[in-house]
């Protein structure tokens, strides 16, 4: 599933310059709804293998084009938050799966499972149908030769016919792109370098949170520390909800705030977190029975990682990759962004129980220096994009006191 999303991220760049934003959402949504029934109605495991390469597909186009389109739809001073609803739609879902699972635990052996993953066609039916009733984005029509469309989806999206010089910001840019040939070989060009080394390392940084091992494999701590399975799910729908009320506070602070502020407060509240859940956890361990106060405990910091993630990482691993591109790279570079995520995803899934079995419970230490890392990478080295009109975030590297040698470099084109 998460190569297939990987493959999917990359040739969803083709799709969305070819034939818009729009379209690569609908694709989306369609093959969200073929897959989710072929799994419902599967009698043999092929047939389950294969619904979940479809699903993974849906979700490699889904993740390339929503936060584009979101970024590119939103004015310059609501464009963090509005883009966080994606996250914010993420949690909801994540807490609306984990409730369905949690009372499809009750129906039996056989029509449990295929209900919970045949209600997944509802939300698919919904996205699939409301991507055919939007627009295109203004950027996307202009960059295809649709200026008249493109100015008028403009002005209703702000809301005015005062819209001339947005929208030569997006012509002037535009213009730039139509001077290079689209194409992954831009990225080597010295002006991309900055939005090259953080398409991938945010991507990157953002799985090496831990954050998917705490959801995939955090029901199987919490049966492993004397919890009964149904308590277990009981759990996890309190860390999803908390997760949401996170995303909630992110919306509201990430255009007052800044968002290298809620990457530095989400950072070190992760850090604190994880180092606390490995303390714990090797001091619980050492009793044949933990004691109820040690899993309360756990279960705290549990909540308090995941709150972390949803406020910092989780959000701004989606809104700030598109924010930083220009218009020729853009597309691309989301596509790099979800190739990375998933390709990430896959390996960390592949290694966490290996590392469980070697590192014990030093693993989530391991995840606590990752997130050191990135959160120091991203203070000294991103810059602040919040407010910033996004035809003219490029401007910002040209500015930043390291990466202003990179891209000013009179040495040539290439890395």
């Amino acid at each position: 599933m998460f190569l297939a999303g990987a493959f999917a991220g990359l040739l969803a760049s083709w799709i969305s310059n070819r034939f818009g934003r729009r379209v690569t959402m609908i694709m989306g949504g369609f093959a969200f709804m073929l897959g989710s029934i072929l799994q419902a109605t599967s009698n043999e495991i092929v047939m389950l293998v294969w619904g979940r390469i479809i699903l993974g597909f849906a979700i490699g186009l889904a993740n390339q084009a929503v936060p584009v389109y979101l970024s590119e739809m939103s004015p310059p001073t609501l464009r963090g938050s509005l883009n966080m609803c994606f996250q914010l739609a993420t949690a909801f879902g994540i807490l609306i799966a984990n409730c369905i699972n949690y009372g499809t635990n009750f129906l039996g052996p056989d029509l449990g499972w295929r209900l919970s993953l045949g209600l997944a066609s509802v939300p698919a039916l919904v996205f699939f149908v409301g991507s055919v009733l939007l627009p295109d984005t203004p950027n996307s029509l202009v960059q295809r030769g649709y200026e008249k469309e493109g100015r008028q989806i403009l002005e209703l999206v702000r809301g005015t016919d005062d819209i001339d010089a947005e929208l030569a910001d997006i012509k002037d840019a535009v213009g730039e792109a139509k001077r290079s040939k689209i194409s992954f070989a831009l990225f080597t060009q010295r002006r991309h370098i900055p939005q090259l080394f953080f398409t991938i390392s945010i991507a990157l940084f953002q799985q090496f949170t831990g954050i998917n091992c705490f959801i995939f494999y955090a029901p199987q701590i919490f049966i492993t520390l004397g919890m009964a399975q149904t308590a277990s799910l009981l759990g996890i729908v309190i860390v999803t909800t908390l997760n949401i009320g996170a995303t909630l506070l992110a919306i509201h602070l990430v255009d007052r705030v800044g968002r290298k502020k809620l990457f530095w407060a989400g950072g070190i509240q992760m850090v604190l977190a994880q180092v606390a859940t490995t303390v714990l956890m090797a001091v619980t361990f050492q009793h044949e029975a933990p004691p109820l106060y040690a899993i309360i405990l756990i279960e705290v910091f549990v909540c308090m990682f995941t709150a972390g993630f949803a406020y910092s990482w989780g959000p701004l691993g989606w809104l700030v990759p598109t924010e930083i591109h220009t218009i020729e790279t853009r597309s691309m570079g989301q596509s790099v962004t979800v190739f990375t995520n998933f390709l990430s995803s896959f390996c960390i899934a592949q290694a966490f129980l290996s590392m469980m079995c070697r590192l014990e419970f030093a693993t989530f230490i391991f995840f606590a220096a990752c997130v050191s890392v990135m959160t120091l990478t991203v203070n000294f080295l991103l810059p602040e994009t919040k407010g910033m009109p996004i035809e003219e975030v490029n401007l910002l590297w040209e500015q930043h006191p390291v990466w202003r040698r990179v891209v000013n470099s009179k040495e040539g084109p290439s890395i």
